[in-house]
């Protein structure tokens, strides 16, 4: 990257804003790698105490989307090329963990890019952040996962210079290149506090999920997140035969059924993105608040495509279809002609579905 001391050697420096460009530019969507816990193109930490199984639930989406299997709320997709870094499984591991989640040698997994270094120049160095570098290029990888922050690592845990460093020399090029980098992390003794060792670990990521289980239960949390779109929480449950994670309806904010409704009343396609629903929402009369028109629109197409699973067993080029033509059907049957049937079909719809038109949530200051 052009350091600023290069217009002194006549060469070309960082590009200031465009203002008239900037103020022209469409806010972007949501856009998300594994909806609704991975934002595309982010830096992303899951943390929890050890055993809880953030690294069974990071194998599962990285697998998932290297061959393009329906993961979470998300359908089936394009594959893309994935980047795992684990050196905490062993090989009869990961076997066991692939074999309980279906993924057999019948699988394409040739998109999975899986590595267990038995040596690794950490990354929080230049020489050690450039060799992954140089793997996302090579295989134009799309997401990376690193299991876990503290074995890749040279410098100090609870020192803010190694957590910087890792972010300037690999968390910040990788996401130039358009990859989505996460790594997973341990929380500290009172896992209150969040990560383990500095808190410039809630600095150098977009969001930071802290995961708790209890029984098959996960819950995971956003403790820091830059993106107001991204669930201030979210529930999974763990299931078995095949081994996999379900996106839980639960925890979602006050209102969010009700603007479901809502957008059915007025026709809004499952694929219409935040801000275009918004538009539409406000140009009927009402208010809602960001929290929950993500949720709403979230769980909306969650319901779709499980309704969808369940109704049959989709065939592979069901599965590529998009969410909006499959429950377009759906929709048409269970929206309102009018609005005033929505008032029927809720109680009430006011004009703010929650009253309040803040935006909660913990955002990050950049």
């Amino acid at each position: 990257m052009p350091s600023f001391e290069d217009l002194d050697r006549g060469q070309r420096g960082p590009i200031p804003i465009d203002w008239g460009e900037f103020w022209t530019d469409d806010p972007a969507e949501e856009d998300w790698e594994v909806e609704p816990l991975i934002p595309r193109g982010r830096s992303v930490a899951v943390a929890s105490p050890a055993k809880q199984g953030k690294s069974l639930l990071a194998l599962e989406l990285a697998v998932k989307r290297a061959i393009g299997a329906p993961v979470l709320s998300q359908p089936a997709g394009d594959p893309i090329d994935v980047i795992y870094l684990d050196l905490e499984m062993g090989r009869d591991d990961l076997r066991e963990r692939l074999e309980a989640m279906g993924i057999g040698p019948e699988i394409d997994l040739s998109r999975f890019h899986y590595f267990q270094p038995t040596s690794l120049k950490p990354l929080d160095t230049k020489v050690g952040a450039d060799e992954l570098i140089e793997l996302v290029n090579r295989f134009n990888a799309k997401l990376v996962i690193v299991d876990t922050t503290a074995r890749v690592i040279g410098g100090a845990e609870n020192d803010a210079d190694t957590i910087n460093d890792l972010f300037s020399y690999c968390i910040r090029p990788i996401k130039a290149l358009g990859c989505t980098f996460v790594r997973l992390d341990h929380v500290g003794k009172s896992p209150g506090r969040g990560q383990r060792g500095t808190s410039a670990k809630d600095d150098d990521v977009d969001v930071v999920w802290q995961l708790t289980t209890k029984g098959d239960r996960i819950v995971l949390k956003s403790t820091h997140r830059r993106q107001e779109w991204i669930p201030p929480e979210i529930a999974l449950s763990r299931q078995g035969n095949p081994l996999r994670h379900v996106l839980v309806e639960a925890s979602d904010p006050e209102g969010t059924d009700a603007c479901i409704e809502l957008l059915n009343q007025l026709g809004i396609p499952l694929s219409t993105g935040r801000k275009l629903a918004g538009k539409t929402v406000r140009d009927a009369g009402y208010r809602i608040s960001t929290d929950v028109l993500a949720a709403a629109i979230r769980k909306r197409k969650a319901r779709c495509f499980s309704e969808r699973a369940t109704s049959g067993t989709p065939t592979a080029d069901d599965q590529r279809t998009s969410v909006s033509d499959t429950c377009r059907s759906t929709l048409a049957d269970t929206r309102p002609d009018t609005l005033g049937q929505v008032s029927e079909a809720t109680g009430s719809v006011p004009p703010s579905i929650d009253g309040d038109t803040s935006q909660p949530g913990l955002p990050m200051d950049t």
